[in-house]
């Protein structure tokens, strides 16, 4: 077992770390791995630790794991007990629960987190996925991989959507397929987006056996429409709750890197509308410049250098960004020099042992 294997590995490690516990999140937590899964380890501490602090902590935990999981599919960050509720409500908007974590050391999490369904639901985080999702795809899709695993990677956004729509509706179902079958049951909640339970069953099937399942259907385009239909779907929600809307993000508003929104909206043919919601309405010119960008990419691939340098061109004030336009950049060194800046700007970002190549 897993589990069993991490605790042998991974005792000296933890004694020496100072943390309060150590868990087996994620996918591999839950069964529904596959080929491209990540290992993901959640680490608690008493208190925050330095992002240096952290780094070593993630170094040496991949030092000792190598000779069993790939230094390139451990996943590790560290929530202090405090933040523990707000990540469990993020995680719970992208149909996780930590209470169906694997304890692999210290504190169990069931004596600091209440059950996930007694959670309230914060329309908000949607907003904030689907920009994530959306920026994730740019940087998945745009790179050399082969058809097996960019299908996996549009699979996987498509039933991440799923997860989105269920928690928008305010319900929570902590696997895919029980989310699946629900949907059987309540296809209203699926009426008028473009994806059919059949649909569903195809992408469950392309996430979870990447290896042997070969989809008859084109799961990019696929994703790319469902994402823009449920955003359109959502966003009366959205700006009923405008207000709710604040500087604590996936994107960092406030970074010093970014250009203002009144630059932004002027160097574009949007007009800004309830000014004091500047962070709501950031939100809504990024997720519609990443679904333009997304469609440029599905549509016109030609064009996709020249409308990457426009959209980091109209986001990023040019000091912050070096681009020589005089190399032979490509789409996807443009696009990782923008998340290279994002996640130094972002405090969370930081702390993420993702990384995209």
């Amino acid at each position: 077992m897993m589990v069993d294997t991490l605790k042998k590995k991974l005792h000296d490690w933890f004694q020496h770390s100072k943390l309060q516990g150590l868990y087996l999140v994620g996918s591999r937590s839950l069964h529904e791995d596959n080929a491209f899964s990540d290992f993901d380890l959640l680490g608690l501490s008493k208190d925050r630790l330095t992002f240096e602090s952290i780094s070593i902590l993630r170094q040496k935990i991949k030092e000792d794991l190598k000779d069993i999981i790939p230094t390139d599919k451990i996943g590790f960050r560290i929530r202090t007990i405090k933040e523990l509720p707000l990540f469990q409500s993020k995680l719970k908007s992208w149909g996780y629960d930590l209470l169906f974590s694997k304890h692999i050391y210290g504190i169990e999490l069931n004596s600091l987190l209440s059950n996930t369904n007694s959670t309230g639901f914060e329309q908000q985080f949607v907003f904030n996925n689907m920009i994530e999702l959306l920026w994730f795809n740019q940087l998945c899709l745009n790179n050399n991989a082969d058809q097996r695993f960019r299908n996996y990677t549009c699979a996987k956004s498509i039933l991440n959507v799923l997860s989105f729509i269920l928690y928008h509706n305010e319900i929570f179902i902590p696997t895919t397929k029980e989310r699946i079958s629900f949907i059987e049951l309540n296809t209203n909640l699926i009426a008028n987006l473009p994806i059919t339970v059949e649909n569903l069953h195809e992408a469950f099937h392309a996430r979870n056996y990447p290896d042997i399942y070969k989809p008859q259907i084109d799961f990019d385009k696929m994703r790319h429409d469902l994402i823009k239909e449920a955003y359109f779907k959502f966003q009366p929600e959205f700006e009923r709750i405008k207000g709710d809307f604040t500087t604590h993000d996936y994107w960092n508003y406030n970074s010093p890197s970014l250009n203002s929104l009144n630059f932004i909206c002027d160097n574009t043919d949007r007009k800004i509308i309830d000014s004091k919601y500047v962070y709501y309405n950031w939100r809504v010119v990024l997720i519609e410049l990443l679904i333009k960008l997304d469609s440029v990419r599905l549509n016109n691939p030609d064009s996709m250098l020249s409308a990457t340098n426009e959209l980091i061109n109209l986001l990023v004030k040019k000091e912050f960004l070096n681009i020589d336009e005089l190399t032979d950049e490509t789409t996807l060194s443009l696009l990782l020099k923008l998340e290279n800046l994002r996640l130094k700007d972002s405090e969370f970002g930081r702390d993420s042992s993702r990384k995209i190549k």
